[in-house]
């Protein structure tokens, strides 16, 4: 039976140029998964109408905690200098919205998108555990506008997890990513194009990507997170994960949202 991957979070609306497009890390990640050969479950709170209205998801395992509205982004300047609002915020998601079936899942991603899980939240699961920390470190002004913020106990997800995932953009200005380091097991910080810094066994290592037309890269980051966990729950290598992942990542942005995620065949042709 193929491996099963859960990401926690919430799914989103993306509005751009006044239309709305399903977005949120556990969107990316399932359709990913399944490109990927491995079964896509997904944790979420809002309204389960949205996100069963996508024909994406007529494969995935989707559980949605029952919310009042969906959380909604407003994007401005999307292809300049890009502005993000939050305008609508669907809940949290507790530890007690966890069904029982789904603390031993073989993988999980923890990947809040508006900081709407806590971190001792991993203490619920008893697989692979990979932290993407976008949504733990945002904050938003009284007009929804996004803002970068540390949320308070972080440490219980870095001691505990298989592996943190942050972009650069996301830590730009941060004064303490070498404590964050030295709690890790494994670190990675994306870099866009240029590639991925890979922290672990007190080493090192840039791993380069390959050069491709960018068209968009909204998504990119979650494609690299699933495809790492993914390959690190196969060969537990942190380096032949990355490479793996940055491939992946890489081959999504060639065409808009979910239409270029690579199959496995595509990111192997690239690794050869």
């Amino acid at each position: 039976m193929n491996p099963r991957l859960l990401s926690v979070g919430n799914f989103c609306l993306d509005s751009i140029d006044g239309v709305y497009y399903l977005g949120g890390s556990v969107v990316f990640n399932a359709i990913t998964s399944n490109k990927l050969g491995v079964n896509p479950s997904i944790l979420s709170k809002g309204q389960i109408n949205t996100i069963q209205s996508f024909k994406e998801f007529c494969d995935v395992d989707v559980r949605v905690v029952p919310g009042i509205k969906d959380t909604v982004f407003l994007y401005e300047n999307f292809f300049e200098d890009r502005i993000q609002y939050l305008k609508s915020f669907s809940g949290s998601i507790k530890s007690e919205d966890i069904p029982e079936e789904l603390h031993h899942t073989d993988m999980v991603l923890l990947c809040p998108i508006a900081g709407e899980l806590e971190p001792l939240i991993i203490d619920n699961f008893s697989g692979m555990v990979g932290v993407v920390l976008q949504g733990w470190l945002r904050g938003f002004q009284n007009n929804g506008k996004v803002f970068p913020l540390i949320i308070d106990n972080l440490e219980e997800l870095f001691t505990k997890a298989d592996f943190v995932i942050v972009s650069e953009e996301d830590i730009n200005g941060l004064d303490i990513l070498c404590d964050w380091i030295n709690l890790c097991d494994v670190f990675i910080i994306t870099r866009g194009i240029n590639g991925v810094t890979v922290f672990c066994g007190n080493e090192e290592y840039n791993i380069p990507t390959i050069n491709v037309v960018e068209n968009d890269s909204i998504g990119a980051g979650d494609i690299f997170a699933t495809s790492y966990i993914i390959r690190f729950f196969e060969t537990k290598d942190p380096l032949i994960s990355a490479r793996f992942a940055n491939i992946a990542a890489a081959l999504s942005v060639r065409a808009p949202r979910f239409t270029s995620i690579p199959s496995r065949e595509e990111i192997e042709f690239f690794l050869k």
